[in-house]
């Protein structure tokens, strides 16, 4: 059973977006629909990395805005969500935002192949990578990557 729950915003800013309320009654908003939402705890260093993939990626779509299978909105709010949490309170990451995640820290690391820190990005890449993947099933992984 999921501790979470959405409510309709009604203000028109907020049309295409939902209000969540965690289990410790916080509120976020986020664009519909989040897929398999989870409550996850981020250590302020796992919360600096990601949003430092999150602007490698917005400096991708930048460059090339027809090229990339990102687009600005999502980042900057996944970015927002990420950074709003107090240290120690949980944000609200769906299995679609784990997976923008890992195709960006992905993205990353091709792109620091050649710099002199690559082991230290693969380090950190295997690191998020795994406390990521580990707050849903691998079934769940599976049922997700077969989406169209």
């Amino acid at each position: 059973m999921s501790c979470w729950s959405a409510h309709r915003l009604t203000s028109p800013n907020y049309a295409d977006r939902s209000l969540t309320t965690n289990t410790a009654g916080t509120k976020w908003a986020y664009r519909d629909p989040m897929i398999e939402p989870r409550d996850i705890v981020l250590p302020p260093e796992a919360v600096q990395a990601l949003t430092e993939i999150l602007g490698i990626m917005a400096d991708e779509v930048m460059r090339e805005p027809l090229g990339t299978r990102w687009d600005i909105p999502r980042i900057v709010e996944l970015e927002e969500r990420l950074m709003r949490p107090a240290e120690g309170d949980p944000v609200v990451i769906g299995i679609d935002d784990a997976a923008l995640l890992l195709d960006g820290m992905a993205f990353t690391e091709v792109m620091s192949e050649d710099l002199p820190w690559i082991e230290m990005v693969r380090w950190t890449s295997d690191l998020v990578t795994a406390e990521l993947r580990s707050h849903w099933t691998e079934d769940e992984w599976r049922a997700h990557t077969a989406r169209p």
